[in-house]
C-alpha cells in the first residue's frame, strides 16, 4: 500500500498551521487510540501552561506537566507534553496523532530555545537524549532545551510488535528473522492505512507546530539534528524554511540518502581511518605500514579457523569494528583489536570478551528497548532505499560482493533487500530527494571517518548551502559524534566542534572563528589506562601486563566504564537490525562459553 503525501498545507505561509490546528480542534479529534507508547517511566503532575506562539486565538494546545528527565528515575526535573497533532497534515479531518515532547528549562533567564532531533530513524529523543540535554544546558545555561519523539518511536505511537520484541522471545528486543513476518503483520493489523501518517514530513510538521506554539518573544530558536536527525532537520527546513533562527546538523545524511550504499561507504570510511593508523608512529609500529592490509589478512586467516575459540567469524569481526568506529574516543581501540585478534592469546581473548560486553552485553551501550526498528524500516523503504545510482543494478549481487570484499561492514544489505518488496511504503514526491531552499543560518558538522553518515555523501551539502552564515565544516579525524570527538586537550574536556556549536547558539548570524579546526589533536592510538580498563579490562590497548581480574561485567562496571556508557547514551545511536542482532547473539554465546572456560581453568589451578 502506498499513500501520496500531497501536503497542500505547504502552499500556505507557515502561519497556516494555525488554520489547520483550528480545524482539527473543531472536528473534535481525540487521542489516537492505535498509537500506543512504550511503558512510561515519567512521573505525573499538575498541568502546566500552554505555549505562547501561533496566531492569536488559534495556538496549538500544548500542556506541559512535570515528568522525569531520565527515564524511570522519577526525578521530576523536566516537563513533558503529549500534544494532538493532525494525523494527516493535509487533511485535518482525519483525526489526531499524539506526539510527545520533553523540555529542560533553564534555571534562570533564558535567551535560547534549542530543539534536539534524534537519529536512527527509530531512536526516541525523550528517552535517549536527557544526558545530552543536561550536558548542553550546563555548557550554555541561558537555554531551554527541548526534544520530541519522531512519529513511530518512543511515546509518539511507537511502531512495534509486543510478542516478537519481548525479552524472552527468540531474538529478544532485536526481532529474530523467524519472527519478522509475524511482527510486520502485527504492525500492519494495528495501524492499517494510518502507517502513511508516520513519515519524515509529518514529524517535520510536528516539530514546526511545537516551535510555533512554544516559542517565546526575545528567545532564539535553534534546531539541532544528529544522524537521521539531520535528514529530519533538513525536511523541517523544507516545510518551514524561515521559522528557526539557526539549524545545526552533525553526522549528515543528505536529502537523497540511501541505505543501499551504507556498507560500501562504511568500508571506505574505515579504510580512511586505518590510513590514519598508518600515519601514526605507534599504530604503524604495531600493524606495519599498511594496517588495512593487515586487517584483510586477519579476516582471511579467521576464515581458515584462526582464533576460533571465541566463535568469531570474519562477519562478526567486520560487524564489531563497524560499531567500534562509530564514536570517539573509543574508536581509537579498533587497530588494537586487530592486533589482539592476530595474537589471540588467553589475555587477548579476555579483552575481546570485555569489549563485547561493553558494546553488546546485557544493559550495554546499544540497549534498544525504546528504539523502533520498525520505524527505521518504514522510513528506509519509503524514502531512503530506491536511488538513481542503483537503477538497473542487481542488488543481490551487489550485496554479495560487499559481503565478500568489505573489511568493515554490518552486511545488512541482503536481509534488508529481502524485506523491501513486501513493506507497506508511503510516497512523498514533494519532499523526498528534494533539497530545501532556505536562508536560515546553518552549521553543518561532519567527520571525515564517520562510518555511519559518511563524508562521501555529506559533502553534497557543501555546494548546496552556500548562503550567508551557512558553514560546512569537516574534521579530518572525527567519527560520528563530531561535537564530542574533536578534542583540543588530551583530557577530552574541550572540543572544537562543540565550541563552534556554542558560538553558533549564541549568535547564528555572527562571524564563526574556524581556527580551532586545525588545532584538533590527532587520534590517540595508545589510549589511556582508564579507557583501556573501561573497554578491555586491562591497562593497555595493545599489550598484556599484570592481570586486572576478569573482564568487567555490565552489571558491575567500573566507574570509568559506567561513565563512558553514560556519555554514549546521549549520542545518536547505531541501528541494531534483526540479522545483526542474531550475529551479535551468536557472539554473546561464544563470549559466554569463553568466560565459562576461563573460570573452569582458574578453578582447576586452585
Amino acid at each position: 500500500m502506498a499513500r501520496s503525501l500531497c501536503n497542500r498545507l505547504l502552499a500556505l505561509p507557515f502561519g497556516g498551521l494555525a488554520l489547520v490546528l483550528a480545524l482539527a480542534a473543531t472536528a473534535g479529534c481525540g487521542a489516537d487510540d492505535e498509537a500506543e507508547p512504550i511503558a512510561s517511566g515519567g512521573s505525573g503532575g499538575q498541568g502546566g501552561s500552554g505555549g505562547s506562539g501561533g496566531a492569536a486565538g488559534t495556538e496549538l494546545d500544548v500542556v506541559w506537566e512535570p515528568c522525569s528527565l531520565h527515564e524511570g528515575a522519577a526525578d521530576g526535573l523536566a516537563e513533558c507534553a503529549s500534544t494532538a497533532m493532525p494525523r494527516y497534515w493535509d487533511d485535518a479531518g482525519t483525526g489526531s496523532f499524539e506526539v510527545r515532547a520533553k523540555r529542560l528549562l533553564a534555571g534562570g533567564e533564558a535567551d535560547t530555545q534549542l530543539w534536539l532531533l534524534h537519529g536512527g530513524p527509530g531512536a526516541s529523543g525523550t528517552v535517549g537524549f536527557p544526558p545530552r540535554m543536561e550536558m548542553l544546558q550546563a555548557a550554555y545555561p541561558a537555554m531551554d532545551v527541548y526534544t520530541l519523539d519522531h512519529r513511530g518511536t518512543g511515546y509518539s505511537g511507537r511502531l512495534g510488535c509486543p510478542e516478537q520484541e519481548a525479552e524472552d522471545s527468540p531474538g529478544g528486543t532485536a526481532i529474530h528473522s523467524s519472527e519478522f513476518a509475524a511482527c510486520q503483520a502485527a504492525m500492519e493489523e494495528q495501524w492499517g492505512a494510518d502507517l502513511a501518517a508516520v513519515t519524515t514530513t509529518s514529524s517535520a510538521m510536528d516539530l514546526a507546530a511545537y516551535i510555533d506554539a512554544t516559542r517565546e518573544p526575545g528567545k532564539k530558536v535553534i534546531v539541532w539534528g544528529g544522524s537521521y536527525g539531520t535528514y529530519w532537520a533538513h525536511r523541517y527546513l523544507q516545510v518551514a524554511p524561515d521559522q528557526a533562527d539557526g539549524v545545526t546538523i552533525e553526522g549528515i545524511a543528505p536529502a537523497d540518502a540511501t541505505f543501499i550504499s551504507y556498507d560500501e561507504h562504511c568500508n571506505h570510511a574505515a579504510e580512511d581511518f586505518f590510513a590514519l593508523c598508518a600515519a601514526d608512529t605507534l599504530c604503524a609500529s604495531k600493524l606495519g605500514p599498511d594496517p588495512w592490509q593487515r586487517l584483510g589478512a586477519l579476516l582471511e586467516a579467521m576464515g581458515q579457523g584462526h582464533c576460533s575459540s571465541l566463535g568469531l567469524t570474519r562477519r562478526h569481526v567486520s560487524l564489531l569494528l563497524a560499531y567500534v568506529l562509530y564514536y570517539g574516543p573509543h574508536y581509537a581501540v579498533a587497530p588494537a583489536l586487530v592486533y589482539r585478534l592476530e595474537r589471540c592469546d588467553a589475555a587477548d581473548r579476555d579483552a575481546l570478551v570485555s569489549v563485547w560486553n561493553f558494546y553488546f552485553g546485557d544493559g550495554g551501550v546499544w540497549d534498544i528497548a525504546s528504539y523502533s526498528i520498525l520505524l527505521q524500516y518504514h522510513i528506509m523503504y519509503s524514502e531512503m532505499w530506491d536511488h538513481p545510482d542503483f537503477e538497473g543494478v542487481d542488488l543481490e549481487q551487489y550485496f554479495a560482493d560487499i559481503r565478500d570484499t568489505a573489511y568493515v561492514a554490518k552486511n545488512a544489505g541482503a536481509s534488508r533487500l529481502a524485506l523491501a518488496d513486501g513493506w507497506p511504503t508511503y510516497t512523498d514526491p514533494v519532499h523526498d530527494n528534494q533539497w530545501a531552499t532556505t536562508a536560515t543560518p546553518l552549521l553543518m558538522l561532519q567527520g571525515a571517518v564517520d562510518p555511519a553518515t559518511t563524508v562521501y555523501e555529506a559533502q553534497k551539502l557543501e555546494s548546496r548551502f552556500t548562503g550567508a552564515h551557512q558553514h560546512y565544516v569537516v574534521f579530518d579525524q572525527a567519527p560520528h559524534n563530531v561535537s564530542s570527538a574533536t578534542p583540543l586537550s588530551a583530557a577530552w574536556d574541550e572540543h572544537c566542534a562543540q565550541n563552534l556549536f556554542l558560538a553558533f547558539l549564541q549568535d547564528p548570524t555572527g562571524s564563526l572563528d574556524l581556527s580551532c579546526v586545525d588545532q584538533v589533536l590527532p587520534i590517540d592510538f595508545a589510549g589511556t589506562p582508564e579507557l583501556a580498563e573501561a573497554l578491555l579490562g586491562t591497562t593497555d590497548f595493545w599489550e598484556n601486563g599484570a592481570p586486572t581480574g576478569p573482564p568487567p561485567a555490565p552489571g558491575a562496571a567500573a566507574p570509568s566504564r559506567a561513565e563512558l556508557r553514560r556519555q554514549l547514551a546521549g549520542l545518536p545511536r547505531p541501528q541494531v537490525t534483526a540479522p545483526m542482532g542474531e550475529l551479535l547473539g551468536q557472539l554473546a554465546g561464544a563470549a559466554q562459553r569463553h568466560e565459562e572456560g576461563r573460570e573452569r581453568g582458574q578453578a582447576q589451578q586452585r
